[in-house]
């Protein structure tokens, strides 16, 4: 039986490749974008309008809780309003985009209650051809960036990375999980993300 206080957000960097997913089938998880290429979690998010247009046939197959962009119209268990400014506690109503859709998925396991929410696959660097917050056309025709070398294809449309505005909001984060007695932990091997308490993946073992 899965622990109702433990939880895994999964990025989708290049470090979950080596992540079995075995070990991930013994919590709940929260993933979002192309997660699915790899493995189909509990909570299922997308945020970003260009992933929603890309992924979309995909998206509407997947048999698994949806949290999908109010905007897409497409048919979900919940739709993604951002409103928020900084935090939100209620964001089934309205949530922070946070630059990031890890951000997005921190804030709904708060609301959920997980007490211990552990980071997978958030290596926080990235190859980057544009600007932050740019919005680009892929020109490679392999992606660094992701678990696959196929996440991205060339003509994809994405946005560029803003890691600075990302640490800003993660760091908001980490201040409302400690003043309510949680805490997020980073298990991300080679991560660069520096915000939060890091530990080996192995710590994920000890669990039954």
């Amino acid at each position: 039986m899965k622990d109702p206080e433990v939880c895994l957000i999964l990025g989708n960097g290049p470090s979950l490749k080596s992540v079995p997913n075995e070990l991930l089938d013994k919590f709940y998880t929260f993933g979002s974008n192309g997660i699915y290429e790899k493995y189909i979690p509990d909570f299922y998010f997308c945020a970003n309008i260009a992933e929603v247009e890309r992924r979309k046939s995909d998206i509407q197959k997947l048999e698994t809780m949806k949290f999908i962009a109010a905007v897409s119209n497409i048919e979900c268990d919940v739709p993604l309003y951002f409103n928020a400014p900084e935090f939100s506690f209620h964001p089934m109503w309205n949530v922070c985009q946070g630059h990031t859709v890890t951000y997005v998925c921190m804030q709904f396991a708060f609301y959920y209650n997980f007490k211990t929410i552990y980071l997978l696959g958030v290596d926080h660097k990235y190859v980057s051809p544009g600007k932050p917050d740019e919005k680009i056309k892929w020109p490679l025709s392999e992606d660094p960036n992701h678990f696959s070398k196929k996440y991205l294809k060339a003509g994809d449309e994405w946005y560029c990375p803003n890691l600075e505005m990302s640490e800003h909001y993660y760091q908001i984060a980490r201040e409302k999980f400690y003043d309510a007695g949680k805490e997020i932990i980073n298990l991300t091997e080679g991560t660069e993300l520096n915000i939060f308490p890091r530990k080996d993946i192995n710590v994920l073992r000890n669990y039954s």
